[in-house]
């Protein structure tokens, strides 16, 4: 139960991927650091030129290319300060993750030990219904012999029905505990 309900719950898998795209941003912030290089490579026609001797147009292609090497030193720390902030970050992230996949587990296997406590109080209240239904006959018998009072009879009674109505909210807090 456990592992499917790690597997497939959509808030652990909102936090994992919360945590995916902090790592991305970490080593975003990380490159920053680091020079960059850019480069450009432009093609152009130009068609409105006319060869003088001709009288055609002359086609010319014209090709260019653009490099550009930059690098940010950081005199001040703050490229430093980001990448840190983002690491902070990144490590909030990850113990969020790792405290909603701890108390996930725990949530299944705290409800899990409510159903199977519960199913114990059923069985010990079945029991208790058998018991109070024979002390009810026992009661019924008396009073028919005579030998009880009317009472006692009603009391029986009530108490075998006050147990039922126990099995039932039993029950019922069983089902609840299993869809949960």
């Amino acid at each position: 139960l456990v592992k499917e309900a790690l597997e497939n719950n959509p808030d652990l898998k909102a936090t994992a991927c919360r945590l995916n795209a902090s790592e991305l941003m970490l080593a975003q912030s990380r490159s920053r650091r680091l020079p960059s290089v850019t480069a450009n490579i432009n093609r152009s026609r130009d068609n409105q030129g006319i060869d003088t001797s001709t009288g055609q147009r002359v086609k010319e292609n014209h090709y260019s290319a653009v490099l550009n090497v930059g690098w940010e030193i950081d005199v001040w720390g703050r490229l430093a300060d980001e990448h840190e902030a983002h690491l902070m970050q990144h490590e909030i992230r990850k113990m969020e993750f790792l405290a909603a996949y701890d108390s996930l587990a725990s949530r299944i296997i705290q409800t899990w030990v409510n159903i199977a406590g519960t199913q114990e109080l059923i069985k010990l209240a079945n029991e208790k219904v058998e018991l109070l239904s024979s002390i009810e006959s026992t009661i019924q018998r008396r009073y028919r012999d005579g030998l009880g009072r009317l009472d006692e009879l009603s009391t029986a009674r009530t108490r075998t029905i006050i147990s039922r109505s126990r099995i039932n909210h039993l029950t019922e807090n069983k089902a609840r505990a299993v869809r949960e």
